[in-house]
């Protein structure tokens, strides 16, 4: 594991770099302080903390700067269990690259991935 909110880094042919995690209250107790209306919110702060681990761990340097961030959805975590979360960065240039933070999300028949958050 290389950071508490990324997991692990994947290995995969793709040019993108995908770190997929599990999280919830039992793995991340903090999040038991981030409830409303009776639902657990992954907190903003967590979005920036998760984007700034794995662009330091992509590109080596401390030196991180986040930009356009855009919460598409509240990432709601299940009551008991975890949810598997995935970050995608995609390089587009030198020393920069976009982001994406996407959650399966189970349906009554199907699984599928519900993007959360994005930016550079």
């Amino acid at each position: 594991m290389t950071h508490p909110l990324l997991g692990y880094r994947l290995n995969t042919p793709l040019a993108d770099t995908v770190f997929s995690t599990e999280l919830s209250k039992g793995v991340l107790p903090f999040l038991a302080d981030h409830v409303v209306h009776g639902l657990t919110v992954f907190p903003a702060t967590a979005y920036l903390e998760m984007i700034t681990a794995a662009a330091r761990e992509f590109f080596g340097s401390h030196d991180v700067v986040i930009a356009d961030l855009t919460i598409e959805e509240a990432l709601l975590l299940p009551a008991e269990g975890n949810r598997s979360v995935e970050l995608i960065l995609s390089p587009h240039q030198e020393g920069a690259a976009n982001f994406k933070i996407f959650s399966l999300v189970d349906g009554t028949d199907v699984l599928r991935w519900k993007m959360h958050a994005s930016g550079r």
